[in-house]
């Protein structure tokens, strides 16, 4: 999966990927974390550098888009899920909700 911190970078298009590098090397991305994490490594790359992660992650496949990738494993998976708070009510009671991204969020 991916997240601010740690977007997936396999499957990136170059141009994109290009794009990004150069805004933290030259600081126009200036977000707090573009600044705590981005800035100091993408200092440290040529043009040339880039160009050549650019094209290296570009071909990578990418592991998930949030989309199943394989429908059987998700059916059993979400089957032995719901067995489980179907028959146990003290876990069915600390679940809270469901986020916006499908993740179970329990009470503490």
């Amino acid at each position: 999966m991916t997240n601010e911190l740690f977007p997936q970078l396999a499957g990136q298009p170059t141009p994109y990927f290009v794009a990004q590098m150069k805004a933290f090397r030259d600081k126009s991305r200036s977000e707090e974390n573009a600044k705590r994490f981005m800035w100091g490594i993408s200092s440290r790359l040529s043009d040339m550098e880039i160009e050549q992660l650019a094209s290296f992650y570009e071909k990578q496949t990418p592991v998930s888009l949030g989309k199943i990738s394989d429908k059987v494993k998700y059916d059993i998976g979400k089957d032995i899920f719901t067995r489980l708070v179907r028959k146990a009510p003290s876990f069915r009671s600390k679940m809270d909700s469901t986020d916006a991204k499908g993740i179970l969020c329990l009470k503490n």
